[in-house]
Parts: C-alpha cells; structure tokens; sequence
C-alpha cells in the first residue's frame, strides 16, 4: 500500500491564491507547476509530492500526504515481525537445542545442529539489528506527526521553533491517519484515491496543512464550486 499508493501531486497548470493573503509564490521550474506550502520537488521521482516527507528507496516511493500512514504502518507491521523471528529464534537456540542435547541420538546428529544453531544465531543477531534500528527510527517518525511536522521540515532550523500546522497531537494524528473514530489504530486505514473535485474531504484537510483557515471552504458542496480557473492556469479561491 505505501508503494502503490501515490504520495500526491500537484496538477499541471494548477495554482491558487487566496482573497488578499499575502503567500510567497513556489513555483516548480521542472514541474512548470505553482507549488502549495509543504509540497516539495523529488529529484528520484522527478514530479512534485504534496506535503512530502522524504523518499524512500526501500519501496521505491516518495512518502507524502497520500501515504504517510501506510509508511507508519510499514514500520509498525515490519517492528512486529521483527519481534516474533526474534522470539522464536531465542526460543529455538536457548531452549529447542538444550532439549535436544538430552536426547540419545544428539552425538549422531551433532554436525547438524551445531549448522542449525550458527544459521539461527546468524538470524538472531540480524534481527535485533534491524529491531534497534526500526525502533528509534518509528520513534522520530511517530515525534513528527504529533507536531505535524515532516522529515524535511525538521530539517530546517528555523521551523523548529514554531510550527504554525501544529494543532495538538490528537488532531494531527487525525490529520495523517484520516480517521476520526480511530487516529491512533493503523488497521483501520483505508486506501483512497487521491483528488481535487468532487466532495472529497481530504483536499481541505491538505489545504488546511497549506495554511487555508476553516470559513473557507464549505464540504456539502462541490470544491469546484470554490475554485474558478483564471488566465494561465491559476485558479482563484472564491469566499
């Protein structure tokens, strides 16, 4: 799911302003697109990616509005895994084999285990690598999305003062889990496809990470009802 989902991207020829806001204009030279706040250009994907956090080689995808939480479920899901081939691998080295060693016939068999016990304890010890690193590194994951805040933004000094997306835990993990019932549950994520028509909510979730205020907009109508199309592409935020 995270490597299939899109992480979000901005339309061709797309661009807003707002009444009279006074917004620093970003605008993509490889992407000939206006870029909202929080969205950054991937040099691996070559596109710009909505709200990204980074780009992971490991699935091969950017990680952004779309998909931060399938990435934080990867994490979770691979952390459990971990845990249980740790379990058992103890469970097969410290207690399996010194059953083993009772037995008749061990001193026949004995070439064979001793190559069990190396593979095993090869695994074990790969596992727990892979368990101190995940951990610390699910541990900041889990920090940025209390303060709405991306590996890319943490980056940056000067944010880390003040993040104005910062609207309390609870609801910036809402925010990223896109759940209102179950913000901090992971299998009660679904996958959707991301867009900018219809009644879909979560384009004003995403345009409030941009720093749009709520009296904007009004979800029991269309969006294209609060978005016309100007000269150039650029479309216009109507109150």
């Amino acid at each position: 799911m995270c490597a299939s989902t899109d992480p979000g991207k901005v339309p061709r020829n797309w661009g807003f302003y707002v009444g009279d806001d006074v917004k620093r204009r970003r605008y993509c030279k490889i992407c000939n697109v206006w870029k909202p706040d929080r969205t950054h250009h991937c040099s691996a994907c070559n596109r710009c990616v909505l709200n990204m956090d980074h780009h992971c080689p490991w699935i091969n995808n950017c990680v952004g509005f779309f998909n931060r939480r399938f990435f934080i479920q990867l994490l979770f899901y691979g952390l459990i895994c971990l845990f249980i081939v740790a379990v058992q691998t103890f469970h097969y080295i410290f207690i399996d084999n010194a059953n083993a060693y009772l037995d008749d016939g061990f001193h026949e068999k004995s070439s064979f285990v001793a190559l069990e016990y190396t593979y095993a304890s090869i695994v074990l010890f790969l596992t727990f690598v892979l368990i101190f690193a995940l951990v610390p590194f699910t541990k900041f994951h889990l920090k940025l999305i209390s303060k709405n805040s991306t590996t890319i933004e943490n980056m940056d000094i000067y944010n880390q003062e003040y993040n104005i997306y910062n609207v309390g835990c609870e609801d910036n993990a809402k925010q990223v889990g896109k759940s209102v019932h179950h913000p901090y549950v992971c299998m009660y994520m679904r996958q959707y496809v991301p867009t900018f028509g219809g009644t879909h909510a979560y384009v004003y979730i995403f345009l409030q990470f941009a720093g749009f205020r709520k009296q904007h907009f009004m979800l029991d109508v269309p969006i294209s009802v609060h978005f016309k199309q100007t000269r150039g592409g650029r479309g216009a935020l109507e109150n």
